[in-house]
């Protein structure tokens, strides 16, 4: 089970970790995010769906110089799993994977989809 205690999308997108953190995208945040993004509906779901998982309490980010040398992060960052994204002097540690799909921006429907780290991103036409 992913690490998440509630989803509610009533309102725009909320979600409550298993850890108490909480995530809120309002419904005028999020069309006012997917107005911002150029291209059709899909091009702007591509768009939130990076930024969302960016978010903290999906993404944690760590310097490089916090791991210990001999950790597959500076010895072969080639070889690291899907939810250790390195990015520069950076390492971004997907906590839960997340995707929205929207139906339609306005007015706004849309579905989520959350998953464990170790099954790795949610690709295809999950909804």
């Amino acid at each position: 089970m992913p690490p998440v205690r509630e989803i509610n999308t009533d309102g725009g997108l909320y979600i409550k970790m298993s850890n108490g953190l909480i995530f809120r995208d309002t419904a005028v945040q999020m069309q006012a995010r997917l107005a911002a993004i150029p291209g059709n509906l899909k091009k702007k779901e591509a768009s939130y769906n990076n930024w969302l998982q960016s978010q903290e309490p999906f993404q944690k980010v760590y310097p490089v110089a916090e791991y210990d040398p001999n950790h597959l992060v500076n010895t072969d960052p080639g070889s690291l799993p899907p939810w250790r994204i390195m990015a520069g002097a950076y390492v971004g540690e997907i906590i839960m994977w997340i995707a929205v799909h929207f139906f339609d921006a306005s007015p706004l429907r849309f579905t989520v989809k959350c998953q464990n780290k170790e099954i790795g991103p949610i690709t295809g036409e999950w909804w």
